[in-house]
């Protein structure tokens, strides 16, 4: 009964004073109201402004995809390699490396047949490939896409040419980009007007 936390008041609704204090929750504007109706433009003007924000993100993600194969390409596809060995006095350096055998098989009876599956899915890669080398204006990666697709017997698909072509004018490489052509058009495909 002396100090005065230890006493108690009780207020007018019953409740003692030394309890918790009382919160009342305001609430904000809008808050438990039925939200304005939006005209339909401003709808149609958000949708596409998030269709918008969609395809830049695909295309981003795109790009990253091309530029990953690319780097995939170049890593791994070395024309030449380096031979890095330290040359001892009394003896000279170590002998080259064996040449790769030519494949033996050119086209005709007894050549394999590539499966259409394959010839699909190497076409694409090459057109991956292709794509990341266009924003980086590099000709001889197609130069050297076409050597190895011929020489894997793969049929070269008119996408693949095309973007073969356009590499190569991109990179200011006019003389590949007319090989390209003629080659493109001797092996029946027709170019893009």
């Amino acid at each position: 009964t002396g100090t005065p936390s230890s006493r108690l008041v009780r207020t007018p609704s019953g409740r003692s004073a030394g309890g918790p204090p009382r919160v009342r929750k305001e609430r904000s504007e809008g808050e438990g109201r039925k939200p304005k109706r939006q005209p339909e433009g401003s709808v149609l003007a958000s949708m596409g402004e998030v269709e918008e924000g969609r395809a830049e993100v695909v295309q981003q993600a795109e790009a990253k995809m091309h530029l990953e194969s690319l780097l995939n390409y170049v890593a791994f596809n070395r024309k030449e390699q380096q031979r890095n060995f330290v040359v001892d006095e009394a003896s000279g350096p170590p002998p080259p490396p064996p040449k790769p055998k030519a494949s033996a098989s050119i086209l005709g009876d007894g050549a394999p047949a590539v499966s259409e599956e394959a010839v699909r899915k190497a076409n694409f890669e090459a057109q991956m490939v292709l794509q990341g080398a266009m924003r980086f204006k590099r000709a001889e990666v197609a130069k050297t896409l076409y050597k190895q697709l011929t020489d894997s017997q793969v049929e070269i698909s008119e996408r693949t040419f095309t973007l073969m072509i356009e590499s190569s004018v991109l990179a200011c490489d006019l003389k590949s980009a007319s090989d390209l052509l003629m080659k493109m058009e001797s092996s029946g495909c027709c170019p893009e007007a």
